[in-house]
């Protein structure tokens, strides 16, 4: 009835939507008594801002009535929701199974060997009859200097000498 009297006030009218306003207020007011008054008479507990369903019980129902009660609330369905929150609610729903699966494959994959885990193993297995050994080279910037250090073996020779040994040799040799 509220949302009837408010269309029937041209948008441009002010006074006539502020009448409307209060007297929506009025009514909602004087429901509001209507129904205190009601649940007086019928002898409810009364709490307004707390409006359980223990609260809404007889004043003389024991306490596992009101608790019966209070359990039929809290199952109620709850009111239509809006297509935004429809929407928004479907969007977390997708977005969780998402993420579900994303740690699902995370947690598949970790339990499973990596492919250069593989490679390592595969390549240990056929160093090992020939006596051999993997030396792991720090990735950072000067490996393949510090891989051939290691390999030549030789005294004085280390990762900076050979950086400029070949930057050397480069610089002499532009045209091949």
């Amino acid at each position: 009835r509220a949302e009837a009297l408010r269309g029937c006030v041209p948008r441009k009218d002010r006074a006539g939507r502020a009448r409307v306003v209060a007297d929506v207020e009025r009514m909602r007011e004087e429901l509001a008594e209507r129904h205190r008054r009601e649940r007086e008479e019928l002898g409810f507990a009364l709490s307004l801002e707390n409006d359980t369903a223990s609260e809404r019980m007889p004043a003389s129902a024991d306490a596992s009535t009101k608790a019966e009660a209070k359990a039929e609330v809290e199952t109620e369905a709850p009111a239509a929701a809006s297509k935004a929150q429809v929407r928004r609610r479907r969007k977390q729903q997708r977005e969780a199974e998402e993420a579900a699966a994303v740690a699902a494959e995370k947690e598949r994959l970790a339990a499973q060997p990596s492919a250069r885990e593989l490679e390592d193993e595969a390549l240990r297995r056929a160093l090992r009859p020939l006596g051999l050994v993997v030396h792991v080279v720090p990735p950072d910037g000067n490996c393949m200097y510090a891989a051939l250090a290691h390999q030549l073996a030789r005294p004085g020779i280390d990762v900076a000498a050979l950086r400029a040994l070949a930057a050397d040799r480069m610089l002499r040799r532009r045209d091949e």
